[in-house]
């Protein structure tokens, strides 16, 4: 009969064939990966960073490294961004908090400088996660749902997946299974609806973690045994080492240790293969507790032994300190005292040093995130103080276009009021003009009229004169002398004080502008000077001063001295009509 040994090394290397198989198929480089497509290649890495997160932490740091440097150097913002997440999510699954706070912080600027509020929520969903690992589950609660509000905002299933089952297992860890049990059956029934597999065997595995926690070891083993049937079916080895690890556990619990035995032995050689140091580990601590039911001591502190030497290699503290633990509560039993004694030394030691990397990881954690937002701060105080100048700039330029269109507005109005006062003037002038011209004319119609009257008269006189030369006797000539010489006085002065009432209406300041230029004028100069101004010829002043054509010439020469009119060229009747 094969030793359990044989069989387990067997059963061993025919899980490393397949494992290689499947890597090999799945891991196959995509044509993407061999072009000199950068997005496909950085795709490609990241991809396979993914597939290797679970199992090959170390490796899946690697493929993002390379994923980050190749974004970075070609400036593809976008797809370093999906590098930094996934930087940030494998150092916290490594328990490099401080890294994995300090690649979030930085991922969380440069969605924010993206607008890319998925991955924001990433950002805030793995500070939740470093939180909740420090014990922090205040602040890693505020963090998970700020996640969640940005997941819904722009209804990325993924996230919220991720982000209720992150609550789930807060709540679980806080002792509240009713809310626990609430997110965990969320995620189970939304995963379902989008037939996403690996959403609903991840979730099974949470309530059946759930139910073993409130010892309702049935309804753990239907949850766990539904999710490893999907975890084969869908070809996910690291999903199919936990359920068999989980159904395990249960079988032992349950008192079925032949098939605890068997599902032990699936679940580390599955770990084995995929080289999963911490569930390895894990697997063997738990066979401890498997072989130390059994009453089997020597298969225990070996299997102890093992656990011990895996969390050394790997700097597995948290699982050292348990081993250590362990180790030292078996010598005690055996009641080997210095090897006891050697363990709780060692024990104290293991936790002595997670207490001083946890309080230096909460320290950095906390100075990191003090930089951070202080930094955040600054940028929001110069953004408001750009804001505020920005505010400043836009009030002053509107309030001096308000001064220029207000001052635009009144030149306008000026403008306005000086063309309006010009247009009046212009009107005045015209409708002065007009009538100054239409006087003129009317002046000029009693001139005519006047001429007449004393053609008129001059043709009595000149009758009379005729009868007087054939007059009947001297008497009646006398009164025919007497008459001419009336109407002649007459005519003379009857048409001056018409004409100079007329002239005075039309041209009221001639006479004072002409006497104050020449004070030496005559009345009969001025006379003249009125007949000239209204351009009456020498015969039409003729007929109507009675006076002879050689007179009036006379006068318009003695006149010309007098206006002091030296240029023959300068026309009187011109000069005259400037005055």
């Amino acid at each position: 009969m094969r030793s359990p040994n044989i069989i387990f090394l067997f059963f061993l290397i025919a899980v490393r064939s397949l494992y290689a198989q499947d890597t090999a198929r799945e891991r196959q480089p995509s044509p993407a990966f061999k072009s000199k497509d950068i997005t496909g290649q950085i795709d490609s890495l990241l991809k396979y960073s993914e597939e290797e997160r679970t199992c090959r932490p170390e490796k899946a740091l690697e493929f993002a490294r390379q994923a980050y440097e190749l974004a970075d150097h070609n400036h593809l913002l976008p797809r370093r961004l999906e590098a930094m997440v996934n930087l940030a999510e494998i150092n916290i699954m490594m328990t490099y908090n401080v890294k994995a706070m300090e690649m979030t912080l930085k991922a969380r600027d440069l969605a924010r400088e993206l607008d890319d509020k998925r991955n924001l929520g990433h950002t805030y969903r793995l500070q939740g996660k470093i939180h909740f690992l420090l014990g922090d589950y205040n602040k890693s609660s505020e963090y998970y749902f700020k996640a969640l509000q940005l997941f819904e905002a722009c209804r990325n299933d993924d996230g919220m997946f991720k982000t209720y089952n992150n609550i789930g297992v807060l709540y679980s860890y806080l002792n509240n299974n009713t809310k626990a049990l609430e997110y965990f059956n969320l995620v189970l029934n939304k995963s379902k609806a989008v037939k996403d597999q690996k959403g609903i065997s991840y979730s099974l595995n949470n309530l059946g973690n759930l139910y073993e926690g409130k010892k309702n070891y049935k309804q753990a083993e239907l949850n766990f045994r539904e999710a490893l049937q999907i975890s084969i079916q869908t070809h996910q080895l690291y999903y199919q080492a936990i359920n068999h690890g989980n159904l395990a556990r249960i079988c032992q619990k349950t008192g079925n240790f032949s098939e605890s035995r068997e599902h032990y032995r699936l679940a580390m050689a599955i770990d084995s293969a995929m080289e999963n140091k911490y569930d390895l580990t894990i697997g063997y601590l738990n066979l401890f507790d498997y072989y130390n039911l059994q009453h089997d001591p020597v298969n225990a502190i070996r299997s102890l032994m093992k656990a011990y030497s895996l969390a050394s290699e790997n700097n597995l503290k948290g699982i050292k300190l348990q081993t250590a633990k362990k180790i030292h509560k078996f010598y005690q039993s055996e009641n080997k005292i210095d090897s006891a004694y050697k363990y709780a030394i060692i024990q104290f030691q293991v936790k002595d040093s997670m207490e001083i990397d946890n309080a230096n990881s909460k320290l950095s954690l906390a100075e990191l995130e003090y930089q951070y937002a202080k930094k955040e701060r600054e940028e929001k105080f110069s953004q408001q103080r750009n804001q505020i100048f920005l505010i400043t700039g836009i009030i002053l330029a509107l309030s001096l276009v308000i001064i220029i269109a207000l001052f635009l507005s009144r030149q306008i109005i000026k403008t306005k009021n000086i063309y309006l006062e010009k247009q009046k003037l212009a009107l005045e002038k015209t409708l002065l003009t007009e009538e100054v011209e239409f006087k003129n004319k009317e002046l000029t119609v009693n001139v005519m009229n006047l001429l007449k009257k004393n053609e008129v008269i001059i043709n009595i006189s000149d009758q009379l004169l005729q009868m007087e030369k054939t007059g009947i006797n001297e008497a009646t000539r006398d009164e025919i002398t007497r008459i001419i010489k009336a109407l002649q006085k007459s005519a003379d002065t009857d048409s001056w004080e018409e004409f100079e009432l007329r002239f005075r209406e039309v041209h009221s300041d001639f006479y004072d502008k002409l006497i104050k230029q020449f004070p030496e004028l005559t009345p009969n100069d001025l006379k003249i000077c009125a007949f000239l101004r209204l351009n009456l010829s020498t015969k039409e002043i003729t007929e109507l001063t009675g006076q002879s054509q050689n007179a009036i010439e006379v006068a318009r020469y003695r006149l010309r001295k007098k206006l002091g009119i030296s240029n023959s060229q300068l026309n009187l009747v011109t000069f005259l009509s400037q005055i």
